[in-house]
């Protein structure tokens, strides 16, 4: 079975360096046949916090390519290099290599959170890297880019359905359009603890003290998150039904960037409103077996009545009598 795909542009993303360097690169498809994987492929790989190439010789069993993910990691440098691949918290691979050999991972998720992090101890400048998303039988390959100067991490993202992208810097900017909704969130050690300001299309709609969620967004051209001071800043696009690359469908609707909703939202708030709400429960239940209380109470009054009014009136008629 072969599958062909031609080249089509599908979005400009970028990285920041940790120097605040942007660099921008094209993810695009390319002309790519792809023999029956069932047993073993070479092929492609994705790009969070990426620059990835093709690797020549892998060997992949057992591939589903619907709804997965493969990665494929290797570094052109001279310079020994040693990164990690983490999915989840879990370290999927941990390199210290000349260019070599390079393993690779599947996953078989949708919804993935990936971050290479890049712990060199010599300089990258001479490293030339390169992706490519394999994702539901599309294959996606990334440009050739030349690394900046890099002294010690580089943090990038990815943009796919649902991903929540690690953003490494006091100015996030990445070039998308999409239409549906997006939630900002920065943490430090699991705490929201920091002030963002949102900005879409060059338009301030955001700023919040917490997490913030912008729902019914126009098409984006450019995003940017200013004024974080956290190591680790959440973006998550939620919405399937997304796109890369140029509108080309005309279609502009959807509220403007000013006009868009707004909902601040966060845990610690989330926690008030269920022990306010708690407490107001209480309330009401001890007001209502209180007026059960009484109301029973009188209900007894009421039956006993008639039984002591029937015990006078027959001494009153034994008294008669006698």
């Amino acid at each position: 079975m072969h599958v062909k795909y031609v080249p089509t542009v599908l979005a400009t993303l970028g990285f920041i360096t940790a120097t605040g360097t942007t660099v921008n690169f094209t993810i695009e498809t390319k002309e790519f046949d792809q023999k029956d994987c069932s047993t073993s492929c070479l092929y492609g790989l994705i790009a969070d916090n990426d620059k990835f190439i093709l690797h020549s010789s892998l060997k992949i069993s057992n591939i589903i390519p619907i709804a997965n993910l493969i990665l494929i990691v290797e570094v052109k440098t001279t310079k020994s290099v040693k990164f990690a691949v983490i999915y989840q918290e879990d370290i999927l691979v941990c390199l210290n290599r000349t260019g070599q050999e390079v393993e690779c991972y599947m996953i078989k998720e949708d919804y993935f959170n990936i971050t290479i992090k890049y712990n060199a101890t010599s300089k990258l400048s001479e490293a030339s890297l390169k992706v490519a998303v394999s994702y539901e039988r599309k294959y996606f390959f990334g440009n050739v880019i030349q690394l900046p100067h890099i002294s010690d991490t580089m943090k990038s993202t990815l943009l796919l359905n649902n991903d929540r992208l690690p953003l490494m810097s006091h100015k996030c900017e990445t070039d998308l359009i999409r239409k549906g909704s997006l939630h900002f969130c920065c943490e430090e050690n699991n705490i929201v603890k920091t002030t963002a300001i949102i900005k879409i299309n060059g338009v301030v709609v955001s700023k919040s003290e917490r997490c913030a969620e912008i729902q019914m967004l126009p098409s984006i051209e450019t995003l940017t998150i200013l004024d974080f001071e956290c190591s680790f800043c959440d973006v998550q696009l939620l919405t399937s039904s997304c796109y890369y690359g140029n509108d080309t469908s005309g279609d502009t609707s959807g509220d403007p960037p000013d006009k868009a909703k707004i909902k601040d939202d966060s845990s610690s708030h989330h926690y008030e409103l269920i022990i306010m709400f708690g407490i107001i429960m209480a309330i009401l239940i001890l007001i209502l077996i209180c007026v059960a209380f009484i109301c029973i109470k009188q209900v007894k009054e009421r039956n006993e009545r008639p039984g002591q009014a029937e015990q006078e009136s027959m001494i009153s008629n034994v008294t008669t009598r006698l």
